[in-house]
């Protein structure tokens, strides 16, 4: 998916609606700025366990869900390593 905005004189953007939704970005909702290889990469601020209630479409084993904490650890490291 790709979107643009433009950024305004206060260094504002606007995240598009459609990825609002999809990301369930709401007014107030905390998001974080990673700089990449490729550019920024935008990731909202995840406050606490029980805001992720109902994210997940399908019933998952418990396995799966740490491989993918593993996963998203390894994604999101911010180290210089």
């Amino acid at each position: 998916m790709s979107d643009e905005s433009i950024i305004t004189k206060k260094g504002q953007i606007t995240i598009p609606r459609k990825l609002r939704d999809e990301l369930n970005l709401k007014p107030g909702k905390k998001v974080f700025f990673v700089k990449s290889e490729d550019g920024v990469l935008i990731k909202p601020v995840v406050e606490n366990v029980r805001s992720l209630r109902g994210i997940l479409k399908a019933e998952v084993t418990p396995d799966e869900i740490q491989k993918e904490i593993t996963s998203i650890r390894k994604e999101w490291s911010l180290d210089d390593d």
